[in-house]
């Protein structure tokens, strides 16, 4: 296994355990161009399993916009839920950034 791998999905250097994942958001509808995710179950497709990592990142690469229901699943509910898993987002738009941040005000 290349030793690269192990820096981007671990949190410290000489670790083994992978603590990091990264999430496409656009794998719930990867055929579209336009990608746009509403709904408190899409978010809850993407959140499984996610509580066993320290360090989510999810990239909204080819997500033209999300809707409140899901921003808020993800970053309040999931958070409030799960204190001790740190989000963070990447390749997102004004409108994607707006509802994220709408919802992070929201949380605990």
């Amino acid at each position: 296994m290349e030793p690269d791998i192990f820096n981007r999905f671990t949190q410290y250097p000489d670790d083994c355990d992978f603590t990091k994942i990264r999430i496409q958001a656009k794998v719930l509808k990867p055929n579209d161009e336009n990608v746009t995710l509403f709904s408190r179950s899409q978010a809850k497709q993407l959140l499984r399993q996610v509580e066993k990592f320290v360090n989510v990142i999810f990239d909204f690469e080819g997500v033209r916009l999300i809707g409140q229901g899901f921003a808020d699943e993800i970053f309040r509910v999931f958070h409030n839920a799960h204190p001790e898993v740190n989000l963070s987002y990447v390749n997102y738009n004004d409108e994607v950034l707006f509802m994220i941040k709408r919802a992070e005000q929201h949380k605990n």
